[in-house]
């Protein structure tokens, strides 16, 4: 057996057990030392990082808040934070007291909303700083026509272009308008603006001057369009009754577009129909969204209609649901409707029974449409008196049966009167050959020569 472990090789492996064992002996301490030292560093290199991590994370949390809110405070956040934006609207277009009344609603701590102690003292010093307007009856009214969208079209040297180059401006034209208008200080209001009947205690109404405060400076100012009908001869070629690419390049109805804003239609020379702002009221709409301060407390413009060839650019029954969303998606926006009468029946000059009929045909086609209109628009300025002549008379008490309050002219100049019954004004016609002509008489609100020659 021995001799078989020696030539097998068993004493060798006895030494090198042995030597093995020298080996733990001598270095295993070492290395323990050595990975317990790594370790330790591992450890602390771990805690450094871990405490700037909660550092970063701490100072993130001191930077947003909501980061630790729970969903209570979190929603009382966003809660002040929408009534910030909707305060902000409001105070661009001077209704400090609304907006106020909005911050003032907050239920928590102003101070948990970046910036809403600042705006509380910022609209408060404003309001404080707004002068009443002096003469409501002097407030001036620019009245224009529907615009020209496709110039090409529109002048193209056939029996209308005349026509179009002396009373459409083009939507180049009509923005470069607004632009010197906001330039010179002149703010939209609406004619409730102007004045709005009071209730007294029994019962009974009268009309009284509203208060319109603005900043110093600034000036109150009346804009309307007349007819808002997009008549067929301007959009149609063919006599069919549907706009089509041989038109005259203008927008051929008002619609909502896929957010529920109110847009304009035009079939283009292609035959392609298009959405966009071709007409007063999407141009206006984009720049008041670019100039807020241009609007006093939301008003934008007043839309006379008549009955004839349809209405806001619908015709026949069957688009007048379509009708009726497009009229409500305007009141709710800051526009108003003004009676152009049902079939342009010149009111000042027929007789009785003519306005009695054409009343009729404008209560049971438009007003489903429109909704109660208090405005009228004289057709041609045939107003039922002079100026500064009462109204009077059975002419005058069908007009005021049939709902109107305001009353508007035609005038070179701004004039108005505000009595117990009603209200009266003047609105001036805007066109280019006015502007060709009598370049003085708009000099107040802008320059002639420019906006004929804008692109």
């Amino acid at each position: 057996m021995d001799s078989e472990r020696q030539e097998n090789g068993f004493p060798r492996r006895e030494r090198k057990n042995n030597k093995l064992k020298h080996m733990t002996q001598a270095y295993l301490p070492p290395l323990m030392i050595l990975l317990a030292a790594i370790g330790l560093i591992l450890i602390v290199v771990g805690a450094i990082r871990g405490g700037k991590n909660n550092e970063a994370e701490a100072g993130a949390n001191a930077s947003n808040p909501s980061a630790t809110l729970d969903q209570t405070q979190q929603q009382a956040l966003d809660a002040g934070r929408r009534l910030m934006d909707e305060a902000s609207r409001r105070a661009a277009q001077y209704d400090y007291d609304g907006a106020l009344s909005l911050l003032n609603s907050f239920s928590g701590d102003p101070s948990s909303i970046e910036g809403m102690t600042e705006a509380i003292s910022d609209y408060t010093a404003a309001k404080n700083a707004l002068v009443p307007w002096g003469d409501n009856e002097s407030i001036p009214h620019l009245s224009f026509q529907p615009l020209v969208a496709d110039p090409d079209r529109a002048f193209d040297n056939d029996e209308n272009a005349d026509s179009y180059r002396s009373y459409n401006f083009t939507v180049a034209q009509f923005t470069a308008i607004l632009q010197q208008l906001y330039d010179n200080g002149y703010v939209l209001v609406s004619m409730h603006d102007v004045a709005l009947p009071l209730t007294d205690s029994n019962g009974g109404t009268s009309f009284a001057s509203s208060s319109i405060m603005l900043p110093e400076g600034k000036k109150p100012l009346i804009l309307s369009e007349v007819p808002v009908n997009f008549y067929l001869d301007t959009v149609d070629s063919d006599d069919d009754g549907i706009a089509d690419a041989g038109g005259d390049g203008f927008a051929s109805r008002l619609v909502l577009d896929s957010s529920g804003r109110v847009t304009a239609e035009m079939v283009t020379a292609s035959g392609e129909t298009v959405q966009g702002a071709f007409d007063v009221v999407p141009v206006l709409d984009a720049f008041i969204e670019s100039h807020p301060s241009f609007s006093y407390r939301g008003a934008k413009a007043i839309l006379g209609v008549t009955g004839y060839d349809g209405v806001l650019g619908y015709r026949g029954s069957s688009s007048t649901a379509e009708a009726q969303a497009v009229a409500q998606a305007l009141l709710a926006d800051g526009y108003s409707f003004a009676s152009f009468s049902y079939g342009r029946v010149p009111y000042g000059s027929v007789s009785l029974e003519e306005i009695q009929a054409d009343l009729a045909d404008w209560e049971a086609k438009v007003l489903p449409i429109t909704g109660p209109v208090d405005t009228l628009f004289y057709v041609s300025g045939s107003d039922l008196a002079d100026i500064g002549t009462p109204y009077s008379g059975d002419d005058f008490g069908a007009l005021y049966t049939a709902g109107f309050r305001y009353f508007v002219g035609m005038g070179s100049s701004p004039w108005g009167s505000i009595t117990s019954e009603y209200v009266r004004q003047t609105r001036t016609t805007v066109n280019p050959a006015k502007l060709s002509d009598s370049p003085g008489q708009f000099m107040d609100y802008f320059k002639a020569a420019e906006i004929l020659s804008a692109a």
